[in-house]
């Protein structure tokens, strides 16, 4: 991780310099042109693509895993039904998200090569409507349980930590 940070990843590409954008390369050329510096941004931006198509794969496994969790533990039929829609609803979100990643630009290589026209989804827009969309099938997993802990059988008392079991997966 200090190796990424010392060899810029982190940082805009136009605040580095053409040394520090080399320095983690294992091939040591002369860079004199922007078309050189193209390609060494073309495989960070290749790699920085990959990761958030892994990041969206992993967030939505994470979020279907507690919604399986949940139709485990309260096997009531409403509760089971709403899980179901759930998890269809995150996993299409999921598909929908990674195919925008990999086809988010026509050519596709303008995803990682920002010299070519190309046709491109707005990505502020896009990372907008993602993160709204997550934060509220987040909100809707962790509210998801609530009204059952309070039908349990249980001592107020013990209701009350389970909830903060709960609570603590929100943080």
């Amino acid at each position: 991780m200090k190796e990424e940070l010392a060899y810029g990843w982190g940082h805009h590409m136009w605040l580095l310099t053409l040394g520090e954008m080399t320095a983690g390369t294992r091939v040591r050329l002369p860079i004199r042109t922007a078309l050189a510096v193209a390609d060494l941004t073309a495989n960070r931006r290749q790699i920085s693509n990959a990761h958030l198509i892994i990041y969206q794969i992993a967030f939505s496994s994470i979020k279907v895993a507690f919604l399986l969790q949940y139709r485990r533990v309260f096997d009531l039929p409403n509760p089971r039904r709403i899980c179901a829609y759930m998890i269809v609803f995150v996993g299409l979100f999921a598909t929908s998200q990674v195919l925008v990643l990999l086809f988010g630009c026509i050519p596709i290589e303008k995803i990682w090569n920002p010299f070519i026209e190309a046709k491109c989804i707005d990505r502020i827009t896009f990372w907008y409507v993602n993160a709204v969309v997550n934060l509220i099938t987040d909100v809707a997993i962790f509210i998801l349980p609530m009204p059952l802990v309070r039908i349990l059988p249980l001592p107020f008392l013990q209701k009350m930590v389970l909830v903060s079991v709960f609570s603590i997966g929100f943080l």
